[in-house]
């Protein structure tokens, strides 16, 4: 099999990986837009509900709560940044499988959009963390005195987050010299 062969049969399968790829990127946009299309709706709806989402996800045994209008969509706003978030990565990736479906892999818009998911994944990590503890305290804001909370808690995931974050930023470092040398080549030719 020749060398022309063998990079066409590269790009073939890089097309239909970036194709399934970005298929799944916009079910992660879409299935993001919907959960917060659906909790904004019930935050007015059915705060009662919403409520004891809330008491699920925060309260813990002997940890006192409490949900008035003000400590609910502080909450909900603290939550669904790291989604919006999430938003971006999934729509930076659809554009980057196109680019890539384009046939235009070694190029300094794919590099550019790379390096931009590393950074929102290497950013959620952090920002995680500090909204779980900005919703901590919106929710124990109007505890009594002494029963107020601070709660920072560090994971795992993020730790793998910031991992993987700085994984795809050196990536598109690569990719970016990369399309320094496809330039010239392209140059000589």
């Amino acid at each position: 099999m020749s060398a022309d062969q063998k990079s066409s049969l590269s790009y073939g399968r890089i097309k239909k990986l970036a194709r399934y790829a970005c298929i799944f990127s916009v079910l992660g946009a879409i299935i993001s837009i919907g959960t917060i299309a659906y909790y904004t709706v019930l935050m007015f709806i059915d705060t009662q509900a919403v409520d004891a989402a809330i008491r699920e996800e925060f309260v813990t045994a002997g940890e006192t709560i409490t949900i008035n209008g003000v400590s609910r969509t502080l909450t909900f706003i603290f939550e669904i940044t790291p989604v919006l978030i999430g938003i971006y990565i999934f729509t930076q990736a659809v554009r980057l499988f196109r680019e890539y479906m384009r046939g235009r892999v070694f190029t300094f818009e794919s590099a550019a959009k790379l390096n931009k998911i590393g950074w929102a994944v290497a950013a959620l990590a952090p920002l995680g963390i500090l909204f779980e503890t900005l919703a901590v305290l919106a929710l124990t804001m109007y505890n009594p005195a002494g029963q107020r909370q601070l709660s920072i808690g560090i994971s795992e995931t993020e730790v793998y987050a910031i991992i993987l974050g700085l994984l795809l930023i050196t990536l598109a470092k690569i990719l970016h010299e990369a399309a320094i040398i496809s330039e010239e080549n392209q140059a000589i030719i």
